[in-house]
């Protein structure tokens, strides 16, 4: 029964530190680290919260990334206030795929526009490596 119980306690140990081991972890960005690199590995969430106001009609589009190595996810906005217009942080969501490096490149644009420029843009270099490289 102590030998039981021994083992019992060994393969919960393992169970956890390997759960430890294979957690993702969630890197947040805003205005300021525009122009960055930033490192992570497959199944890393990348959050980007920027300014915005989509009562105005722009908002931030994906403008240039490879989808081999980062996923487009939800994108939602937290306006400052509850008065209708507010502006606000709208937050963008990637998740890292596979190794590999990319060009993250946002606009701020009115979809409906087009040859227009972005009245704003963001980027950062990702590196996505697997863990332990």
């Amino acid at each position: 029964m102590k030998c039981f119980f021994q083992y019992l306690i060994i393969l919960i140990v393992v169970s956890v530190v390997n759960d430890m081991a294979n957690a993702s972890a969630s890197i947040y960005l805003e205005k300021k680290d525009d122009g960055i690199t930033v490192k992570l590995e497959p199944g890393d969430t990348l959050v980007i919260t920027l300014d915005a106001n989509p009562t105005t009609g722009y908002s931030w589009h994906v403008l240039e990334m490879d989808t081999s190595i980062l996923k487009a996810g939800k994108t939602e906005f937290r306006p400052r206030s509850n008065l209708l217009g507010a502006p606000g942080k709208e937050i963008l969501y990637f998740t890292a795929l596979g190794n590999g490096e990319t060009k993250l490149v946002l606009g701020y644009l009115r979809p409906w526009e087009k040859k227009v420029k972005s009245f704003a843009t963001f980027s950062v270099i990702v590196k996505v490596t697997a863990r332990g490289f």
